[in-house]
């Protein structure tokens, strides 16, 4: 860790963020299913949360937002310059892509930016206003750390869908753990179930047995 930081501290400061943002939900996400009550019934929909944002994190047009933290660090080193990128959210007509056209240093101390839109408007800003706009999409350093975060979601989801050695396959449990959830009157009202999907039971051993092996429309 000193290595880095005497050789790259920004590296160390993304790295930390990048944990952060990337992994602090499968930590709370794992310490929220431990116990031998109903979290069950809870596992399922929690670690489809976790996939669905590895997902997002793997496509590069909807990850904007998604790691506030890397993306701080990032722009506070940036420098802007004429020509730098930003995305501005304007409240009920979305985000517009815009860029620096000029920098007004009439004021050594507080720099006025002119904004130009790709719409053809434009404004001023100051730089405390400009920043939290910036376009970091393309740093190599927030492609570094979505890299890197995106071994861990892969990883998870290769035990998920048995793209993995034998002994590490977790598709049974899984699935266990999906069905499960026709044991939660929440899902169950807020789901169709059918039939079909009453007779998946059929993957938990005990509720497999019980029926004779066979579980049939009731």
């Amino acid at each position: 860790m000193r290595d880095i930081y005497e050789a790259n501290p920004l590296l160390l400061e993304v790295s930390f963020a990048a944990g952060y943002d990337g992994l602090s939900s499968m930590l709370t996400t794992t310490y929220s299913m431990e116990g031998d009550r109903l979290e069950i019934l809870l596992v399922y929909r929690r670690v489809e949360s976790l996939r669905q944002f590895g997902r997002t994190l793997e496509t590069d047009s909807s990850n904007r937002g998604i790691l506030p933290n890397v993306d701080a660090v990032i722009r506070r080193s940036m420098e802007v310059k004429v020509g730098t990128i930003l995305h501005k959210e304007f409240a009920g007509h979305g985000v517009f892509k815009g860029r620096v056209s000029k920098i007004d240093r009439t004021d050594p101390t507080e720099l006025v930016y002119d904004i130009t839109y790709d719409d053809g408007d434009s404004e001023t800003m100051q730089l405390a206003e400009i920043r939290p706009c910036l376009d970091v999409s393309a740093d190599p350093m927030r492609k570094y750390a979505v890299t890197e975060l995106l071994g861990a979601y892969k990883y998870l989801e290769k035990r998920l869908t048995g793209e993995c050695d034998r002994s590490y396959d977790c598709t049974q449990t899984y699935l266990v753990y999906e069905v499960a959830q026709l044991f939660d009157p929440s899902f169950l009202l807020e789901n169709a179930v059918d039939a079909a999907a009453v007779q998946r039971l059929a993957a938990i051993t005990p509720v497999a047995r019980a029926a004779g092996g066979k579980l049939t429309r009731c």
